[in-house]
């Protein structure tokens, strides 16, 4: 009987998971709730500067910086190469480095 629980339990914190997910994708004002937060990989040669300032240590300046830095180079292809970004370091770079994709 336990495992069937488990699993049953499981299965509905799953479910209530993804609802929050799409309901916080919604309304960015759930984003202060202490629930998870899962969405997908932000693509840094597309997103604009509202995304890019999502991102943990990126405010709007350093959003910006890396839009002028991607017009000036072309695409960002490595987290080296992001690091070059006027404003950014390694260590910024770290904090928000499993949260982008190329």
């Amino acid at each position: 009987m336990k495992p069937i629980f488990v699993i049953l339990l499981s299965a509905v914190l799953m479910c209530l998971g993804t609802s929050n997910v799409l309901a916080n994708q919604a309304n960015p004002s759930n984003l202060g709730s202490p629930e998870v937060v899962m969405r997908s990989a932000i693509n840094i040669n597309v997103a604009d500067v509202m995304t890019l300032a999502t991102l943990p240590g990126i405010g709007k300046k350093k959003a910006q910086a890396i839009i002028d830095y991607r017009e000036l180079n072309g695409p960002i292809k490595s987290i080296e190469q992001l690091a070059n970004v006027k404003g950014l370091g390694e260590k910024t770079v770290a904090k928000f480095s499993a949260q982008i994709e190329f």
